[in-house]
């Protein structure tokens, strides 16, 4: 949803909600050119009316599932990095401290 300011209105909490609908449509081959399906105006509102009426709020397993192996990860990387790097790095700071003191 869109929450645009209403300009020219004195109280600024004041606006308008814009609904608006995506379709979502995954497609295997990525070099064949897509086109534009030949579908009566009155058949696309009649299906958009239908598709209102399903659950709006759902989640996207894939997606999630997705970031939170990213997430995962990255932490792995951090921590291997830390457990490798992590000595190296400590004695280096405990042989510059007294010099920057």
């Amino acid at each position: 949803m869109d929450i645009p300011p209403v300009a020219g209105i004195s109280d600024a909490r004041t606006g308008y909600w814009t609904v608006r609908a995506d379709i979502e449509y995954s497609s295997i081959d990525q070099w064949r050119s897509l086109q534009m399906p030949n579908v009566r105006k009155d058949d696309l509102e009649r299906a958009l009316t239908l598709i209102a009426a399903a659950p709006q709020f759902h989640t996207n397993d894939f997606h999630i599932s997705d970031l939170w192996n990213w997430v995962k990860n990255a932490a792995k990387s951090v921590g291997n990095a830390i457990v490798e790097y992590g000595p190296t790095v400590l004695k280096i700071a405990t042989a510059v401290a007294p010099l920057l003191l």
